[in-house]
């Protein structure tokens, strides 16, 4: 009988059929990997052409391996390995593409109405405080705290009775003294009254029956504004990020006050960052101030826009994105990571956590705490700045290493869900891509602005004194210094502290 015969009788063997099955498996898997790579658009092209020619090649072996039994099963053993590989990587290439679309700004920022009473009142809820006098202040969140009224009265079903005022503290005043029994006011105007230390029983005498989300009046303008600023798919080759981590919890577009204000100068010819850090009290003007003083934290509770303007006044310069980051991202991302190991220059306690001087590992709530903390140290502040910025070393350097990898998904996730910026997706995948491209280690040093500690009336707070620190102008002309040799590229970055990236 003929050789042709018998194997037509036969049929080809196992270990072939298999091989050319998982072939074909691969080689889809192996596509679509390729093109979810080139979609997301943060591969050099080079990356891409040499992992296309190493699939092709990797499919010939296997193809030619299967004509030999031992062969044949050692390649398809390679091949089922290989498969899971591309669709790991593929799973992990839509992860990111998510990420990247999640952290956009959507252009909106949400002003939270709290409904407050005091805390021994009966009340738990707004339907317990439906026969209430409500105050509320004309002059803050106006539209904001109409609509909250409106709001009130819809889930009522009822006309509520309100008491206006132009002053918030007198409002908190006939609260306290029971002359009004609930108040209708901003989430962070309750906090800055607490600052006052004639109001700080406003913390802890003072409970919150209701939370009112409003969206801001001026998103629209906003978005406007944003979508005309990132019409650019590459990012310019200098250019300022401003980092602000806001002091609240949930969603990230809440307007608060601004804890962490930290500028990111970026060189990407020379490679340079410089990170320069603004304490949260210092003493300045924005927009919607018309003049007036007031400080840093609280221009973020007239929006992220007049936190940059002030930046923006203070050391004359054009900031052209932000990054916006609160108290819960901060937290997720960490815990995300495994925790980070930050050094700090002191011991001290903080709440319920100690740290020692040395290094000390931590999860989000411990790292969380350290950043907070400033009550602990003679400069208060501005020591606090300092840890803030230990912290994002430690990030930076966790974000940086290897074992972040086993934690990919978790960190992806926990930076779509509290993490904002105004940078466009094309912008991010262009500075990626040029990192890929160019593999070059950056350059990160660190300045913080001091100043002198004292305590005045500001914007936010008329006719009360809070705790400020006024500007120092030899301070500013060197950080204006700063700002422009990184710009520049043309000397040496020459500040007080040094981050690594090495």
């Amino acid at each position: 009988m003929r050789n042709s015969d018998r194997n037509h009788r036969v049929g080809l063997p196992a270990h072939k059929k298999l091989g050319y099955i998982l072939a074909a498996v691969f080689l889809v898997s192996a596509i679509v990997l390729i093109i979810l790579v080139i979609n997301l658009n943060i591969i050099p092209a080079m990356y891409i052409i040499i992992m296309a020619v190493v699939v092709l090649f990797l499919a010939e072996a296997v193809l030619f391996s299967n004509r030999w039994r031992i062969g044949g099963i050692v390649a398809n053993i390679l091949c089922c390995i290989l498969i899971v590989i591309f669709i790991i990587g593929s799973v992990y290439v839509e992860i990111m593409r998510t990420t990247l679309i999640n952290v956009q700004a959507g252009g909106t920022e949400t002003v939270y109405i709290g409904v407050y009473v005091m805390d021994d009142d009966p009340a738990n809820e707004l339907s317990d405080a439906a026969d209430y006098t409500f105050g509320y202040d004309s002059q803050l969140n106006a539209d904001a705290t109409l609509e909250a009224i409106d709001y009130i009265e819809a889930e009522l079903e009822n006309t509520i009775d309100t008491e206006e005022y132009e002053n918030m503290y007198t409002m908190l005043d006939e609260l306290q003294s029971g002359d009004i029994d609930t108040v209708i006011l901003g989430e962070s105007y309750m906090e800055v009254a607490a600052e006052v230390s004639d109001y700080s029983w406003v913390e802890d005498d003072v409970r919150e029956i209701a939370r009112i989300p409003i969206v801001a009046d001026d998103s629209e303008d906003a978005t406007s504004d944003n979508e005309e600023e990132s019409e650019n798919s590459e990012v310019p080759e200098t250019f300022i990020v401003y980092i602000s981590g806001i002091d609240t919890y949930g969603d990230v577009s809440v307007r608060s006050r601004s804890d962490v204000n930290i500028l990111a100068v970026v060189n990407t010819s020379t490679k340079k960052i410089l990170l320069l850090t603004t304490p949260r009290d210092y003493y300045v003007s924005f927009e919607a101030t018309g003049g007036a003083l007031d400080k840093l934290t609280h221009a973020g509770i007239y929006g992220i826009d007049q936190s940059e303007d002030a930046l923006e006044n203070l050391y004359d310069i054009e900031i052209d994105y932000y990054v916006r980051m609160n108290f819960t991202g901060f937290v997720n991302i960490i815990n995300a990571m495994g925790g980070i190991t930050v050094y700090s220059q002191y011991s001290f306690s903080a709440g319920t956590y100690t740290f020692t001087e040395g290094y000390n590992t931590l999860d989000g709530d411990a790292a969380l705490a350290f950043s907070r903390e400033r009550h602990s140290f003679a400069d208060g502040d501005f020591q606090r700045g300092r840890n803030q910025m230990a912290v994002i070393e430690a990030m930076i350097s966790k974000l940086a290493s290897f074992s972040t990898l086993t934690n990919f998904q978790s960190v992806m996730n926990a930076i779509a869900d509290s993490f904002e910026t105004d940078m466009s997706t094309e912008e991010i995948n262009s500075l990626i891509r040029m990192q890929l491209s160019d593999g070059i280690s950056w350059e990160v040093e660190s300045h913080q602005v001091t100043g002198t500690t004292g305590s005045a009336e500001t914007y936010s707070a008329p006719g009360q004194y809070l705790s400020v620190v006024f500007q120092d102008e030899e301070e500013i002309a060197t950080a204006k210094e700063l700002i422009a040799n990184v710009l520049n590229g043309t000397t040496e970055i020459d500040s007080s502290e040094t981050l690594s990236t090495e």
